[in-house]
């Protein structure tokens, strides 16, 4: 604020500004001010980086650094050796700087710039059910050229479905998304011929600030996205990427046929039930069949098998390979693909524990589509079972300032609540989402394993107990409540440890389910045993037993060899040297 005359993060409310202030990126001073110094622009940049592992680790090494910065910028001393009083200016300043790192999220009420919006969903959207993914896809693919661009959206459709037939105003809407102007879309596809008509209202009057509609030839419909995000990113003034420039300026025609297909895919496989996930999967095969250089249809792949691999639908050696060879595919056709990168992350770098891939490829998909909250929210579990609890959760909170209303990054999120010992609050977030979606099972999952370990085991007994009869099985959650009456919770735990043990040899129970079970019972060999069977079969959660023998259930094998030698095999060890 000093150095240019204003602050780095404005907004309409101290709620918009702080979520700014955790997202967006500081544009150089230089942009604002052509004659600052290239040294103090560095310098100020490097105090203002979101990830603290990229800040100077003291205030010292601030001031140092600004007091190289009194060089000219050709790197000769500035006339007679003196600083120039900016320079002078600006060390004098530099610990006040740090000390007080939060000042400059001040409000600026003036209304000048629109730097966030939010995108409503198309009022075509439920109108006609079998046409939902395909507006359901037009509507994606927008937000996904807005992000790439790197026009700051705030919400997925997810987050925003619970504006649709809202009585809230845009007003509304806007404060409590916490941006400048909401986009209100409408798209069509019918034969050859598609469109978006777009209106941009600002968020704070409701007066409608721009409109216009697009229409092209269905083979150009990523050409008609980029037309409109080019536009829209004119109408506020967004500064463009020469990535993002690049980006819009290339599209090449795509079979309407493979297209249509693309996005039915991609609408099943977002619901990752066992069924919906196998139609995705015939969608995106559809697609290429059609067009077998469609690179989004190979990174829908990848996904879906990806998926299937964590939930235990599809053994590790079956799913691992195909979803290796999709995003391999998905990047030869198109490397600046932001969602094949997280694909190849996920497919082969969490496979075999290859933790600088993992790094290098979601650092690029964030370079590609920095506005992506589930971008943010995946790479933020990365980062946690690496131990760096910091940057996981400050990527957790910036995904969730970017979308919301997602329960999925909002449970994420409790993730690393519970894995950093606040595990009360997980808790009462998982309870918060299962109670919005009852058949979500990743919810209930989450509720069980924190009221157990909240030593809530009456409630952990009686959710398995309906979750058995559910499944048919009544007299086996007979036995279990029995067991628990007569025995206790820890042999309960074991027994059905013993049960899921007998079931996996059928493959009926994933080696993830035994695992838990023998751990809530206290018992150290079955505990050991399946983990190890985990790592053997490469089950992508076993990278998970790093934080959870921090602060978590697997605390009581930490010191167990064959745990601790089980760490090493997955390159995990910085949690042996937790105290």
């Amino acid at each position: 604020h000093m150095i240019v005359g204003e602050p780095p993060f404005t907004g309409p409310s101290a709620q918009a500004v702080l979520a700014r202030h955790a997202i967006d990126p500081v544009s150089p001073l230089s942009t604002v001010r052509s004659t600052v110094a290239p040294g103090i622009d560095r310098a100020v940049s490097r105090a203002l980086a979101k990830v603290p592992a990229d800040r100077h680790a003291t205030a010292t090494q601030f001031a140092e650094e600004l007091e190289r910065a009194r060089m000219a910028p050709e790197g000769v001393p500035a006339a007679n050796g003196r600083r120039s009083p900016a320079v002078w200016a600006v060390g004098t300043l530099a610990v006040l700087l740090v000390v007080v790192g939060g000042w400059w999220a001040t409000v600026r009420l003036d209304g000048t710039r629109i730097e966030r919006l939010a995108v409503l969903p198309p009022m075509e959207l439920g109108a006609d059910p079998d046409q939902a993914p395909i507006v359901q896809g037009m509507y994606n693919g927008l937000l996904t050229e807005l992000g790439q661009a790197g026009v700051r959206v705030i919400g997925s459709l997810q987050s925003m479905l619970r504006y649709q037939g809202t009585d809230m105003t845009v007003p509304e809407i806007a404060a409590e998304l916490g941006v400048d102007a909401v986009i209100e879309p409408s798209v069509f596809w019918v034969g050859d011929s598609v469109g978006i008509s777009v209106r941009l209202i600002d968020g704070r009057t409701e007066e409608s600030l721009w409109s216009h509609s697009y229409d092209a030839d269905a083979r150009n419909v990523v050409a008609l996205y980029r037309e409109v995000t080019r536009a829209i990113a004119g109408e506020i003034q967004a500064a463009l990427t020469p990535t993002a420039e690049a980006r819009l300026a290339e599209s090449r025609p795509v079979d309407p046929a493979a297209q249509e297909a693309y996005l039915r895919g991609r609408f099943f496989a977002d619901r990752l039930s066992p069924a919906d996930l196998d139609t995705a999967l015939a969608y995106f095969g559809r697609a290429i069949a059609i067009d077998s250089t469609f690179a989004p249809a190979y990174a829908g792949i990848s996904w879906v098998w990806v998926a299937k691999r964590q939930m235990s639908l599809s053994p590790p050696s079956e799913a691992t390979p195909k979803a290796i060879e999709a995003a391999a595919r998905a990047l030869h056709f198109d490397s600046l693909l932001a969602e094949a990168h997280e694909a190849r992350a996920w497919a082969e770098g969490w496979s075999v524990q290859n933790w600088e891939l993992i790094e290098r490829e979601f650092r690029r998909a964030l370079e590609l589509d920095p506005s992506s909250g589930a971008l943010r929210g995946n790479y933020s579990h990365a980062l946690l079972v690496q131990g760096r609890f910091e940057e996981a959760e400050a990527y957790a909170d910036s995904g969730v300032a970017l979308d919301p209303f997602n329960g999925r990054l909002q449970a994420f999120r409790a993730v690393i609540y519970g894995a950093t010992g606040r595990e009360e609050l997980a808790r009462e977030v998982f309870e918060r989402l299962a109670r919005a979606e009852p058949d979500n099972v990743f919810y209930r999952g989450g509720v069980l394993g924190f009221r157990h370990q909240a030593g809530r085991y009456d409630d952990v007994v009686d959710m398995l107990s309906e979750r058995l009869t559910a499944q048919g099985m009544a007299p086996w959650a007979d036995s279990l409540r029995l067991v628990y009456e007569t025995d206790g919770y820890r042999t309960a735990m074991r027994t059905l440890g013993d049960w899921s043990a007998a079931l996996n040899e059928q493959g009926l129970v994933p080696s993830t389910a035994v695992a838990r079970f023998y751990t809530w019972a206290g018992d150290v060999e079955g505990t050991l045993t399946w983990l190890e069977r985990q790592y053997e079969e490469r089950h992508p959660d076993v990278a998970y037993i790093a934080p959870t023998s921090v602060n978590g259930g697997l605390a009581f094998v930490r010191n167990e060899p064959r745990f601790q030698a089980l760490l090493r095999k997955l390159r995990l060890e910085w949690a042996l040297e937790q105290p």
